[in-house]
């Protein structure tokens, strides 16, 4: 058994992608016999430190997004409103993703980078979601003692362009790592303009795990009589409305369960779910429909008939890990294109199901490799 650290973004009230992408890491290094810990890095000023961490986290997502300036700004007044919503949020109806993570996770809170409880770590990994959206001694893993193993498990660049000294200095960084592995496309360019050539594709590491995993952490409640659409919607407008989901569930017999998240404003009835509540909703939908990235994931886990909603607008280039996992998987045709009849055709996850398998393999040689 090796006591693995894992690198990613911790820290959200309402993202259940960022929860979820940890949770399939931490149960899949300890279905292959590991201790994993995620790892925080805190000074000890820490609301100084979260503030500053957070700021350069967005300066960077946003201005280097292959946007105009125009919408750079765009896209900064946006965040801007959905932090303060997700705040706001949290304090009236909280989901408690803190309470679960120190529940379900070992949590190691770092305070320098000569702290004795990374020295002791046996191996150290970065985590998914748009993790490499910036370029620092933390997060490329510059930190870990010579010698000592290190790798990547998808983490995505969130479509960046680079500079030559954050590439450069990504580069001394890389040489050191044991196998690279990242989510799009994009994450291999930047590894190549680094220097290093043998990084390979990795699908989001939610689909690491399967079903009967996730149904570990199910909230065991009372399942619905009547079946139900499950509909998860991100802040980022769509070209369906939010009114045109509920005319069609009545249509069609449904009832809708709405969880919104990340900015997500209307009229309509919500639930505030926890981690283990938004599972049970989308272990017992009947359809899902959603906008976002982790939505789509978790449906194709699930087997369920789903659609997905591109994102119009400033966010727009959000849609691209979207379509990707549609071409990988052979299921674009569950990308929303003229109307919402178009969830109640089947879906035939034969093609997904062998890919996903493949998947998993990749990273299983790879460790197996260096004997993890």
């Amino acid at each position: 058994m090796a006591k693995i650290g894992v690198i990613t973004f911790s820290e959200t009230k309402d993202n259940y992608g960022q929860v979820l992408q940890y949770l399939a890491i931490h149960e899949y290094l300890k279905q292959r016999g590991h201790e994993p810990y995620l790892l925080r890095y805190q000074a000890k000023k820490r609301s100084i430190i979260r503030r500053i961490l957070s700021k350069i986290y967005h300066y960077n997502f946003i201005s280097s997004t292959k946007q105009t300036p125009k919408k750079n700004s765009d896209l900064m007044e946006l965040y801007a409103k959905w932090t303060e919503w997700s705040e706001r949020n949290d304090i009236i109806h909280p989901r408690c993703f803190e309470i679960f993570r120190k529940r379900f996770f070992n949590i190691k809170t770092i305070v320098g980078f000569r702290d004795r409880q990374i020295l002791e770590l046996d191996a150290y990994a970065i985590g998914s979601d748009q993790i490499w959206s910036y370029v620092s001694n933390w997060n490329f893993l510059g930190f870990v003692p010579k010698g000592k193993p290190r790798f990547s498990i998808a983490p995505s660049t969130g479509n960046k362009c680079f500079t030559s000294e954050q590439i450069q200095n990504a580069s001394m960084m890389l040489k050191d790592f044991s196998f690279v592995t990242c989510r799009e496309d994009s994450g291999l360019v930047f590894c190549r303009q680094a220097g290093y050539e043998n990084a390979v594709k990795l699908l989001d590491p939610t689909f690491l795990i399967d079903k009967e995993t996730y149904d570990s952490y199910v909230h065991n409640s009372e399942k619905s009589v009547k079946p139900y659409i499950f509909v998860y919607l991100l802040g980022a407008e769509c070209d369906v409305p939010v009114e045109n989901i509920f005319e069609f569930a009545k249509k069609n017999a449904l009832e809708v369960r709405y969880v919104a998240s990340q900015g997500r404003e209307d009229s309509f009835e919500k639930q505030w779910a926890t981690v283990p509540e938004w599972l049970s909703l989308m272990k017992d939908a009947r359809y899902v429909i959603t906008n976002s990235f982790h939505g789509m994931a978790l449906s194709i886990i699930y087997q369920k008939q789903f659609l997905v909603l591109p994102v119009i607008g400033v966010s727009s280039f959000m849609n691209e890990r979207i379509r990707s996992l549609g071409e990988i998987l052979m299921l674009n045709d569950r990308i929303y294109k003229n109307s919402l009849d178009e969830i109640l055709k089947d879906v035939d996850y034969g093609k997904a199901k062998s890919i996903i398998a493949t998947n998993k393999g990749v990273l299983d040689s790879k460790l197996k490799a260096i004997n993890f």
